[in-house]
């Protein structure tokens, strides 16, 4: 901190030149993953240092709420990016598509969304806490902003040879390991036939909601997996 501010006085107490330097530093730009082990454990970082107090590796962490929000919506591309404007009411927050940012957000107007994955605190000079409670994941299982994304994102993928992997690498922004890959296509084929043998019934759309689910089983079953996807750890997870 000593050596950055020794640089910000030094570039006229501007910020840019400073961004500049932490963002193209080497540490900055460090992965999360940990290091495949060694045959020597000295040698291992994480395991001389798992508190990575020397930063070797970057530190996980939880999106911000606004954030979840936002690549909710951003995933299937839904999200409206239109710079500017007046703040909105937090009570549209399931129905207009803006970003999490132009939604008014004081101590007695949160959006209920972003207050459960911690917004920031207008009682405590906006300053924001990190938890991970249940109710989190719940939020996103009963949200219709989640539920309409996977709907939209299971339909533009449905043709994928391999729609297990495309699920995986527009969710989660990785490819399914052999496990997983194995796990959900049992599911796809399970759910399908479980769906089958259910009497039919016409679900009407639920909640906020404004797509409904689809009538083909197996685009069904697809529709589900991916909602499952949005409701992972990795998905709110930075690394």
């Amino acid at each position: 901190m000593d050596w950055l501010a020794t640089e910000l006085i030094a570039n006229d107490w501007k910020m840019k030149p400073v961004h500049r330097q932490i963002v193209l530093s080497a540490t900055y730009r460090m992965g999360s993953e940990l290091p495949p082990a060694t045959s020597q454990a000295s040698h291992d970082p994480s395991t001389a240092d798992p508190d990575n107090h020397y930063l070797w590796r970057m530190n996980s962490r939880r999106m911000e709420a606004e954030v979840v929000r936002d690549s909710t919506l951003s995933v299937a591309s839904r999200l409206d990016k239109t710079m500017g404007g007046p703040e909105l009411p937090e009570t549209d927050g399931e129905k207009n598509l803006r970003r999490s940012l132009y939604f008014r957000n004081t101590p007695n107007e949160k959006m209920l969304m972003l207050e459960v994955f911690d917004v920031a605190d207008p009682n405590a000079c906006y300053r924001r806490k990190e938890s991970i409670v249940p109710h989190q994941s719940l939020a996103m299982m009963n949200s219709g902003l989640a539920l309409d994304s996977a709907r939209i994102l299971a339909t533009e993928l449905a043709d994928e040879d391999d729609f297990v992997g495309a699920a995986f690498s527009a969710v989660l922004a990785r490819l399914p390991t052999t496990e997983e890959a194995e796990r959900c296509q049992t599911f796809l084929r399970q759910h399908a036939e479980l769906l089958q043998q259910t009497p039919p019934e016409v679900f009407p759309v639920g909640g906020s909601a404004t797509e409904t689910a689809a009538t083909d089983l197996l685009m069904r079953a697809k529709q589900n997996l991916v909602h499952v996807l949005l409701l992972h750890n990795d998905f709110v997870t930075i690394r």
